[in-house]
C-alpha cells in the first residue's frame, strides 16, 4: 500500500365480398382452435409461472416446463421476466431503503446525541495531526461512530425475513430469465443483477446512516449522475461524505470534471508504471495541469495504491497526515478516480 499527498441510460375485406364468393365445400376435420372458455396448455402454464410468485421453488418448477417448449416457451418467459423485473428491483429497493433508514433511527436513539457529541470532540481534540494522534484519537472516534450509527447490508437483510425473500425471488427470476435468453441465443447478465444489487445495497446502508437531512439529500443529488463513475468511485465518495457527516463536518459535493482528472491520472499512473503526483505524461505533469485540462480547478491532490474498494482508499487517507488534512478539509468539491488498483483524489474549494 503506497500513499503520497499533495495540498493545494387486420386485413380489411370490403362489404359485399364475401357474398360474391363461390360456397365452398367444407370437409370435416380436427378442430385447431380451442373451444371457447378453455385455456390451451401453453396457456396454462404462463398462469401457472405468474400465480407462482412469492415461491422462488414454485417459479422454477414453472419456468422448467415453460422452457421444455424450446425457443416459444423461452421468449414468453424472457418477456415476463422483462416485465416484472424492473418493477421488482424498485420496490425491493425502496423497500430495503425504509428498512434502512428505520435501523438508521434505531441506532441513533441507542447510542444517543451524548455519546455521539464525546466521540466528535475525541476527533477534534487531536492537537497536531500526526500518525500517533490520528491512530490513537481520530481514528477510534471515527470507527466509534461508524460502528454504532452506519447499517450494514447483512443487518438490514438479518432484520427482514420478507426483504430477503424479495431479494431471493428477484435473483430466481433474473436467472429464469439469464436461462431464456441463452435458449434464444442471446446473452445472459444474471450475475450482472446479484452485484448490481448488492452495489445498491451498499451504498443505501450507508445513506441511511445517521446525518443532517440537507446533507443526506445533497449526496442524493449527486448520486442523480451514477452512470458517469464507476461504482467503488461513487462507493468511496458517499463512504467520504458519511464520515466526514458523521464527524461533524459538512458534505462535499462531487466535481465530475475533477472525478475525470483523478481518473485519468490513476489510468496514467497504472498504463506509465508509475505512482507520483508528477506526472511523466505531456501537459499532466502537476495535480494543477491535470485539473486545467478538464476545465477544472483543484487545491490538492492524494493518489494511494493497493485498494480495491473505495472506502478503504478513503480510510487509508484518513489515517496519513497530509492526506487526512485535505480529505476533512473545509473543500467543498471533490473528484475521486480508479484504474487497476491505483487512485488518486483531488478537491477544489
Amino acid at each position: 500500500m503506497q500513499l503520497v499527498c499533495a495540498s493545494h441510460a387486420q386485413i380489411v375485406i370490403p362489404p359485399g365480398v364475401l357474398e360474391k364468393l363461390p360456397p365452398r365445400k367444407i370437409h370435416p376435420k380436427t378442430p385447431t382452435t380451442t373451444p371457447a372458455g378453455r385455456k390451451t396448455d401453453i396457456q396454462r402454464l404462463v398462469i401457472n409461472f405468474r400465480q407462482a410468485a412469492g415461491s422462488v421453488e414454485k417459479r422454477k418448477k414453472a419456468a422448467d416446463k415453460l422452457l421444455k417448449l424450446g425457443p416459444r416457451g423461452a421468449k414468453i418467459l424472457q418477456g415476463i421476466t422483462a416485465s416484472e423485473l424492473p418493477r421488482q428491483v424498485t420496490s425491493y429497493k425502496k423497500a430495503f431503503y425504509n428498512k434502512a433508514r428505520g435501523i438508521g433511527a434505531a441506532r441513533f436513539r441507542a447510542t444517543g446525541p451524548g455519546r455521539i457529541q464525546k466521540w466528535r470532540e475525541q476527533f477534534k481534540s487531536i492537537g497536531s495531526i500526526t500518525k500517533e494522534s490520528l491512530k490513537t484519537h481520530a481514528g477510534p472516534a471515527m470507527d466509534g461512530l461508524i460502528k454504532a450509527l452506519v447499517p450494514t447490508p447483512q443487518e438490514v437483510l438479518e432484520n427482514s425475513k420478507t426483504l430477503t425473500a424479495r431479494r431471493q425471488e428477484i435473483l430466481a427470476l433474473d436467472s429464469i430469465g439469464a436461462r431464456s435468453r441463452t435458449i434464444l441465443g442471446a446473452e445472459s447478465t444474471a450475475e450482472g443483477l446479484a452485484t448490481t444489487l448488492t452495489q445498491q445495497e451498499k451504498l443505501i446502508a450507508l445513506m441511511c446512516a445517521y446525518m443532517p437531512e440537507t446533507g443526506r439529500k445533497s449526496i442524493e443529488t449527486d448520486l442523480k449522475q451514477f452512470s458517469r463513475m464507476d461504482f467503488e468511485e461513487w462507493h468511496g465518495f458517499v463512504h467520504l461524505n458519511v464520515v466526514r457527516m458523521l464527524l461533524g463536518l459538512h458534505p462535499m459535493r462531487i466535481d465530475l470534471k475533477l472525478s475525470a482528472a483523478a481518473r485519468d491520472h490513476s489510468t496514467d499512473m497504472s498504463k506509465q508504471k508509475f505512482f507520483s503526483h508528477q506526472s511523466p505524461v505531456a501537459g499532466k505533469k502537476t495535480p494543477w495541469d491535470r485539473a486545467a485540462r478538464q476545465g477544472a480547478r483543484s487545491s490538492g491532490e492524494c493518489i494511494a495504491a493497493g485498494m480495491s474498494i473505495g472506502p478503504r482508499a478513503i480510510r487509508c487517507w484518513f489515517f496519513s497526515p497530509g492526506h487526512h488534512k485535505l480529505i476533512m478539509s473545509k473543500s467543498s468539491r471533490v473528484g475521486l478516480g480508479a484504474c487497476s488498483r491505483k487512485w488518486t483524489l483531488m478537491t477544489g474549494r
